[in-house]
């Protein structure tokens, strides 16, 4: 697990040495400028997560590599020096995330034609349609996407409608994995590049069942 955080003093990186635990492995410096909102996101495609912050002078771009790695590639200024807010998505739909600069005045459009050569995998989740008693969750709100190919890993909390990877050369990931809020996986095998996928929940049990603490031990007291 890693955590970026950004403020007046810079941008930084912690990280954990394994999934699952709190105990702090190294922080890393990415920046010294200050820093007032931070977005993350693989705008070249390459399949290392990029970040773009704002700063007194503008955006300030940070590429991602290896390693949890990140080196200050270029500051884009914008006549409104007052940006609040950022946010990565693809706009315009041709496979490689845009940006949307928030300020005091307007919301600025940033479109990605960079040329991004990378290969990507757009991902969307549904949750179960047939459900009417709205216990299910429809949009996979809190789930955990995770692409795999050979030794490389991603992962993504789904916070939204897409989650985008950028997969660099490789053209048939060995596996996209759904990791379901009921903690029931779900995996599509050797998905091909450069597509939208949909992948919707196939629901493999019955309900789930709620356990509470009676003094001494968890029990189970009830289905759900």
């Amino acid at each position: 697990m890693a955590a970026i955080s950004a403020g007046s003093l810079g941008v930084s990186l912690t990280t954990t040495p394994d999934r699952g635990r709190n105990r702090f492995l190294k922080q890393v410096e990415v920046s010294q400028s200050p820093v007032t909102s931070l977005t993350a996101g693989d705008w070249n495609n390459d399949g290392w997560i990029d970040l773009a912050g704002c700063t007194n002078e503008g955006i300030a771009w940070f590429s991602g590599a290896a390693g949890g790695a990140f080196s200050a590639t270029s500051t884009l200024p914008l006549a409104d020096a007052a940006l609040s807010k950022l946010h990565s998505c693809d706009i315009d739909l041709d496979g490689d995330l845009d940006l949307i600069a928030v300020s005091e005045n307007r919301i600025t459009l940033l479109r990605n034609e960079t040329g991004a050569a990378g290969n990507w995998l757009a991902v969307r989740v549904r949750g179960d349609f047939e459900d009417k008693s709205g216990k299910h969750n429809q949009y996979g709100i809190g789930s955990l996407l995770e692409v795999r190919h050979a030794d490389h890993y991603q992962a993504r909390t789904i916070t939204g409608q897409v989650e985008h990877f950028g997969l660099g050369e490789v053209a048939t990931p060995d596996s996209l994995r759904v990791l379901w809020t009921s903690g029931v996986p779900q995996v599509a095998l050797s998905p091909a590049a450069n597509q939208a996928i949909c992948e919707r929940q196939s629901l493999k049990g019955s309900c789930p069942y709620l356990y509470t603490w009676n003094g001494e031990q968890f029990a189970f007291y009830t289905d759900l």
